[in-house]
């Protein structure tokens, strides 16, 4: 028993960690709440029960459930594509039946164990399609930070409508508005501990109360309803579901990529393990109890997590906390959340999102990746274009292609042997690499498999035709290949049965249990012949040439004796291949 108490995390950090976190949330809920279209409340509603719910399933200690900037932005699109098609009528109805379809979209894929889905969401796609959004984010609020007259559509459109409108800007919206972005970055860069987002919404606020911005003409929350919202199913009647389908799934997508990559951080600083599939359980319901509280989706926050986990968050019991405090802001300060400018909200929002866009990642891609970095361009450019489904849709499919076309055109290397070693490597990255006439080896960087038969064909049959000699051996380096298909055990039959006809030896180095079970069951083991599955190329060779197995190889006349740099490279584990 001593020993269990002595391992009980002391619940101070839980409870400084969660008055703490909401304190952030408390602002931020109405903010993403507002950017969804949505009445700022139902933000507030999004972060008691639900919070309560992951608590009860997640496994991220330190992760802060709520509202956020990408899910907001998505909610907001699929409602306004559904009221525009005349789907719903009721946006709010029709928010809290987006979050329960997010919910259980998640919940299903919790059951079928689906939590390896995050992969089809690379981190190019994500950098991308995060810094796009936050594009189309600050554009969307410029009307309500100026105090201009509300404008729709698409992106292009709303830049082209807003340029046109900037003549009637409100002043003393636009005077809350800037002021307010500007005390954030301000705050932000001064006093980083400090709870800007708190202190900027308290200071508007009091301004309010003061002022009467009413009556000056800025525009202001309004109407907080009193209480806290009694658990309702929500009402399927009025809404239709499939057009809400393809936007629930990319939340529910999004949304749990962002909760397993914000978990997985802390996850790792406190040194504990994340179940992906309990993550998708734990989120899913949290957005079910939303839906039943009244309020939009939710997933896991960056920020607020990162403020949770500074504040000495040791387990789910700081949700507990911040779900209690904003009940009780709910109840006691209801009137004094109603005089918040929405202008106010608006800078809130830019301000988080801003961070979006992560121009520090596209140039580390752009170094270390060119393919990853065009991905991410890619997906931005049709994200801003063609809209947020389908720039993320874009942005996958991108990515699932160039994974296709890697797999079916892969890398592919003819080896020479390192002077002085045993070890063969790549031709083009050791060009001092020894080479025996008439002998080919090669070595295809991918498992060989239906979609890459015909590639390796190819490839032989123009390596055999750039050979200056008349083939008489090839070894292929099966190295990389993890397992064979029923089209590749034919492909190797054909092309070993061509190789025989012609005279010609095929060895296959290095073949993995997997591929041998599949030659040994098909008979290609007997046909090809035992001797000619041999361990590595180094045993090929030495088969070939008739060589005792010997380290190093017996150096021809044209090789020169090694030198002490080559006689080390066996134990170089840093050389390239």
């Amino acid at each position: 028993m001593a020993e269990t108490q002595a391992t009980t995390p002391p619940i101070r950090g839980d409870i400084v960690a969660g008055v703490t976190t909401a304190v952030l949330l408390i602002p931020q809920s109405m903010a993403y709440a507002a950017l969804a279209e949505l009445p700022p409340v139902m933000g507030l509603y999004a972060s008691m029960l639900p919070l309560l719910a992951y608590a009860l399933f997640g496994t991220a200690r330190q992760l802060a459930v709520g509202p956020a900037a990408l899910d907001a932005l998505l909610i907001g699109s699929t409602l306004a594509a559904a009221l525009a098609a005349g789907a719903v009528t009721d946006s709010v109805g029709a928010a809290i039946v987006l979050a329960a379809l997010v919910g259980g979209i998640q919940l299903v894929m919790a059951a079928l164990r689906m939590g390896f889905v995050a992969n089809f969401l690379s981190g190019p796609v994500i950098t991308g399609f995060g810094a796009a959004a936050a594009v189309i984010i600050g554009v969307s609020q410029v009307d309500e930070l100026l105090g201009l007259p509300s404008v729709g559509g698409h992106l292009f459109e709303r830049m082209r409508d807003t340029a046109l409108l900037l003549g009637e800007i409100h002043p003393a919206t636009a005077a809350v508005g800037v002021l307010s972005v500007a005390a954030l970055v301000l705050l932000k860069r001064l006093v980083p501990s400090v709870p800007r987002a708190l202190v900027v919404c308290a200071a508007a606020i009091a301004a309010s109360f003061l002022i009467g911005f009413e009556s000056t003409g800025v525009a202001v929350v309004g109407d907080i309803p009193r209480g806290l919202p009694l658990p309702s199913l929500p009402d399927f009647a009025d809404v239709k579901i499939l057009p809400l389908l393809p936007g629930a799934a990319a939340i529910a997508l999004v949304g749990y990529v962002g909760t397993l990559s914000v978990g997985t951080v802390v996850a790792n600083e406190h040194n504990y393990t994340l179940s992906p599939n309990r993550e998708l359980l734990g989120l899913g319901a949290a957005n079910l109890a939303s839906a039943l509280s009244g309020g939009m989706g939710v997933t896991g926050g960056l920020s607020r997590t990162m403020v949770n986990n500074a504040g000495g968050a040791t387990s789910q019991r700081a949700a507990v906390v911040t779900a209690i405090v904003v009940a009780l802001s709910l109840l006691l300060l209801g009137p004094a959340i109603q005089l918040l400018p929405r202008a106010a909200l608006a800078a809130l929002i830019i301000a988080s999102v801003a961070s979006l866009i992560n121009v520090t990642e596209l140039r580390r891609l752009k170094v270390i990746k060119a393919s990853d970095f065009a991905l991410s361009i890619i997906t931005f450019v049709a994200t801003l274009c063609f809209g947020i489904l389908i720039g993320l849709g874009s942005g996958v499919g991108a990515s699932i292609l160039w994974f296709v076309v890697r797999r079916t055109r892969p890398h592919t290397a003819v080896l020479g042997r390192v002077p002085g070693t045993t070890y063969y490597r790549n031709l083009e990255n050791f060009p001092d690499a020894l080479t025996s006439p008439g002998i080919l080896i090669v070595r295809m960087d991918c498992s060989f498999y239906f979609g890459n038969v015909s590639f390796l064909r190819q490839t032989l049959e123009r390596l055999e035709a750039e050979q200056e000699v008349p083939l008489r051996a090839v070894i292929i380096d099966a190295s990389a290949w993890n397992d064979l298909d029923s089209s590749a055990e034919r492909a190797l039959s054909g092309i070993a049965a061509d190789y025989k006809e012609r005279n010609i030896r095929m060895l296959i180095a290095e073949m993995r249990a997997p591929g041998r079970r599949v030659l040994r069951a098909s008979g290609l083991m007997q046909v090809l012949g035992p001797e000619n599955i041999v361990f590595d190329v180094h045993q090929a060779m030495c088969a070939i040439e008739g060589a005792p197995l010997t380290w190093p190889l017996p150096s021809s006349s044209a090789e020169s004796a090694p030198t002490p740099g080559e006689s080390s490279a066996r134990s170089d584990t840093h050389v390239v291949i």
